[in-house]
């Protein structure tokens, strides 16, 4: 079975839920990085270090939701 290798950022307010998604996605292989919130994955993204292949959001979280932290990322 194939493994991932990409760097995967995970947005969740959720401490629970971050650390769910972050063994799952670490157990197939996968590079995880965690912020919880929107203006946190926003500092980590304008990181030019920070290189990700996919972003995984909450949608909705207290200050920025997930469809702003999109709109966002796409500037």
């Amino acid at each position: 079975s194939q493994r991932g290798t990409e760097t995967v950022l995970v947005v969740e307010d959720d401490p629970s839920v971050r650390k769910v998604a972050e063994r799952m996605l670490t157990r197939q292989g996968y590079r995880v990085v965690l912020a919880e919130s929107g203006e946190a994955a926003l500092a980590l993204v304008r990181d030019e270090r920070s290189a990700f292949d996919l972003i995984i959001t909450d949608v909705v979280m207290p200050g920025m939701d997930g469809g702003q932290l999109a709109s966002r990322l796409r500037e």
